[in-house]
């Protein structure tokens, strides 16, 4: 069996709005303090669970309406449309990777330091994405030079070491340190061969400890669908990912790997040996998808491919392909969840591709639902403890990223 080209995958922008509380009299009534989950032993594995409307009852968090920090602003030699993943500091910095170097800005949005430069020798990145280390220090995965680098922000790159990102069917991607220098690794792009079958394909967590010289699986996680597109005229068929099925997300969280699949509100937590110790739940079933909300998610798609520059696309033959393709019956429990440095777990709404109100729960370590925030418009590219870094972008293209102040209920 032959393999096409890795697929790189990427975050999906799914959300879908939602209440802010629990209805009684037909009125919403949230919560003033965080949510407390209820606590089991199952066969040596801490369940934290919340009943189904946890979520609806959830506090509300609010985010200012004046950005703290602008990022970029009046920087013409900045590209910040091509920053992939920032990551929020604890100390409220922001850090990029662009043009072979990591960009470090302080908690005002002034830029700070590059480090770095493009090429291969030390010190040096072709490509790279940022990953928490220990404590501040940023990890760097830079596949082209086959090598994770250590970036401490008031110093440099301190040192590297050689990695093989690319495995049998799978691409892996730095995800995380623990003591003892072990890297914690998530699958960042699949094999896909026309003649597999469909269902659910592997995007197995990897683990390199001090001593290792490659990466060991250590847990099986399941990643989204594989479907089968309908016969065209022009003959064969296409392998294709059903549109809204679940992803697996994996991160370090506190001394633990957070490893999921989106299947049912779950945040599932492993130690280095894949073995699951704890889980994080929500009782909540899917949202099933209607005729009436496919044909609405289809006539988002396509009034947002409309509206990009270029020539018009052809209507009729992108409704067709988007007909053709295969279509979940459902939408995942969530669609994201970012680890802020605080060990703040932000899980986002799933929900309709183009729809762009953005819903988050944030959920502490210990299981509390510390608050729901929901707002229209911009993209958050990272989340902090107390803050969030949205992409802007004006009428030339110019790309910022403002950071705005969120209020967590106590």
């Amino acid at each position: 069996m032959r393999l096409r080209a890795l697929v790189t995958l990427t975050a999906m922008g799914w959300c879908l709005a939602c209440g802010e509380g629990a209805s009684r009299g037909g009125a919403v009534v949230a919560a003033v303090h965080p949510l407390t989950p209820s606590s089991r032993d199952s066969a040596g594995v801490q369940i934290l669970e919340h009943p189904a409307d946890a979520i609806e009852r959830a506090p509300v968090i609010t985010m200012d309406s004046v950005p703290i920090a602008v990022i970029g602003q009046g920087d013409t030699l900045l590209d910040l449309s091509r920053v992939y993943a920032p990551l929020v500091l604890a100390d409220g910095r922001v850090a990029a990777y662009l043009s072979g170097g990591v960009h470090l800005f302080s908690p005002a949005g002034a830029a700070e330091a590059t480090i770095g430069r493009s090429g291969s020798g030390p010190g040096e990145f072709r490509d790279g994405r940022l990953a928490r280390g220990l404590g501040d220090t940023l990890l760097v995965g830079d596949p082209s030079n086959s090598r994770v680098s250590w970036v401490v922000p008031r110093i440099g790159v301190v040192r590297a070491r050689p990695v093989k990102f690319f495995g049998v069917g799978t691409s892996f991607g730095v995800a995380g340190q623990f003591a003892g220098d072990t890297l914690l690794f998530r699958a960042d792009g699949y094999g896909m061969s026309s003649s597999a079958p469909a269902g659910p394909i592997m995007l197995p967590v990897g683990r390199m400890t001090v001593d290792a010289d490659s990466i060991t699986r250590i847990i099986p996680l399941l990643g989204p669908d594989i479907g089968r597109m309908r016969d065209r005229p022009s003959g064969g068929t296409t392998s294709t990912t059903i549109r809204y099925s679940p992803f697996g997300y994996v991160a370090r969280w506190g001394g633990q790997v957070m490893a999921s699949r989106s299947s049912h509100w779950a945040l599932d937590r492993y130690d280095l040996s894949g073995k699951l110790v704890g889980s994080v739940r929500v009782l909540r079933g899917h949202l099933p998808i209607t005729a009436a909300l496919r044909e609405r998610d289809l006539k988002l798609a396509l009034a947002f491919m409309q509206g990009q520059p270029g020539a018009p696309p052809d209507t009729a033959a992108i409704w067709n392909q988007f007909r053709d393709a295969p279509y979940a019956d459902s939408l995942p429990s969530f669609s994201d969840v970012t680890i802020s440095a605080g060990g703040i777990a932000w899980v986002k709404d799933a929900g309709l591709y183009y729809d762009s109100t953005r819903t988050y729960t944030a959920v502490a370590q210990d299981g509390r639902i510390l608050g729901r925030l929901s707002w229209y418009g911009m993209s958050p590219l990272a989340f902090g403890d107390d803050r969030v870094v949205l992409k802007a972008e004006d009428g030339d293209g110019v790309v910022t990223f403002r950071v705005m102040r969120l209020h967590l209920p106590k």
